[in-house]
């Protein structure tokens, strides 16, 4: 499955004319697809906005190519590990913050996706709270002390 995923993920990105490496690897069902090339700009976009396009449209083709679902996280020249840990980062800092103000704060309004990455990092703080509020696509999320 990794090699049928590695290709079409190449035949797909060549298609609309981009010269990438794509490596990919696996944890169970799920695939991590890392694609490597000296044209980010144009496939991780504006805030991330292009690439969250790419992984969707990505998704479809590799469906109707495999002919089954696949779960795969998408990364390019490393832009998502890297956001991944500003995220945590922000996270820890904004609880220290709630800790010495004893008040809530709340982020700007951000992707699913970035939400649950703070969710997941604060869920492990006992004195901490977390919760999303608010519509997409301006769902925010507020870290609070725990009462």
């Amino acid at each position: 499955m990794i090699d049928a995923i590695k290709t079409h993920t190449e035949e797909f990105l060549a298609v609309m004319g981009f010269d990438v490496e794509v490596e990919v690897g696996t944890e169970g069902e799920f695939f991590d697809i890392h694609i490597t090339t000296s044209e980010a700009d144009y496939l991780i976009g504006s805030g991330g906005r292009n690439l969250q396009d790419l992984h969707h449209v990505l998704k479809i083709y590799l469906i109707k190519r495999l002919e089954s679902r696949v779960l795969f996280s998408l990364d390019v020249n490393g832009y998502m590990r890297k956001k991944e840990e500003f995220l945590r980062e922000l996270a820890r800092a904004m609880a220290e913050r709630v800790r010495r103000s004893k008040e809530e704060l709340t982020l700007k309004p951000m992707p699913a996706r970035e939400r649950r990455i703070i969710h997941v990092e604060l869920a492990s703080f006992p004195d901490i709270n977390t919760e999303s509020v608010g519509i997409d696509p301006e769902r925010r999320l507020v870290v609070r002390p725990y009462p």
